[in-house]
C-alpha cells in the first residue's frame, strides 16, 4: 500500500520503486523488511529522499512546443488529513475523474459535505488537479528518465538548466533529490 511507483527498468538498475512512508522509521522498517526477504539476489540498493517534483502538462499530444507552463509543484505542509479526507482522497485516487455523485454513493457522504472537503484539499493544495491516467505507449510513446549530476555549478546554473527544460514538451516531471541525482527527468518521446 506504500508503493507509489514501481517499474521495471534498464540501464544501471533493474528496479525503479518509489515508497510513501510516514517517517524515516516506517522507511527503515520497510527497508529491513525487504532485505531480510529478498537479500539473497539483491545486489545494490540506492536510497534517495524526494523533495521536490514539478510535473508539467502532457503538452505534446497537442503542441510541438511549450508556450505556456502550467507547472504542479510539491509544497511543504503539516496538513493531517481527516479519516473523511483520507477516504475522498483514496476513492479519487483509484478514478480521478469519477463524478461527485459516484463518490457519494461510494462513500456514503453528503455531495454538500463531499464538496466542503474537496474545495478544502484543492485550497490547502493537497489536491493538485483532476486528471485521467493516459497509457503513452499506447499512443506510441516510450518513457524515459534521465539522470543529470552536475559537476562545478553554482544555483543560477542548476536553475537556467530548469528553466531551459520546462519549455520542452516532452517532460513530464522534473524530479529533485537527497542523495540521488541533482536533477531527475522525466521524458515521454516516440
Amino acid at each position: 500500500k506504500r508503493v507509489a511507483w514501481c517499474f521495471s527498468v534498464k540501464g544501471k538498475w533493474d528496479i525503479d520503486v518509489i515508497y510513501w512512508c510516514k517517517d524515516r522509521f516506517e522507511f527503515n522498517d520497510l527497508m529491513q523488511d525487504i532485505m531480510a526477504n529478498f537479500n539473497s539476489f539483491i545486489e545494490l540498493v540506492e536510497v534517495s529522499t524526494i523533495v521536490d517534483i514539478l510535473h508539467f502538462n502532457k503538452d505534446y499530444l497537442i503542441n510541438n512546443e511549450r508556450d505556456k507552463l502550467s507547472i504542479k509543484k510539491l509544497g511543504r505542509t503539516n496538513y493531517i488529513l481527516t479519516d473523511i479526507e483520507k477516504k475522498i482522497l483514496q476513492s479519487l485516487s483509484m478514478n480521478p475523474v469519477k463524478n461527485i455523485i459516484e463518490v457519494n454513493k461510494e462513500l456514503k457522504i453528503s455531495i454538500n459535505t463531499l464538496k466542503k472537503y474537496i474545495k478544502q484539499l484543492i485550497k490547502n493544495q493537497i489536491i493538485l488537479g483532476f486528471s485521467a491516467f493516459i497509457d503513452i505507449n499506447n499512443l506510441g510513446y516510450n518513457y524515459f528518465k534521465l539522470h543529470l549530476y552536475l559537476q562545478n555549478y553554482k544555483e543560477t546554473d542548476k536553475k537556467t538548466i530548469i528553466s531551459y527544460l520546462q519549455y520542452d514538451p516532452n517532460i513530464v516531471y522534473l524530479d529533485f533529490y537527497i542523495g540521488g541525482a541533482d536533477i531527475e527527468i522525466e521524458y515521454h518521446v516516440k
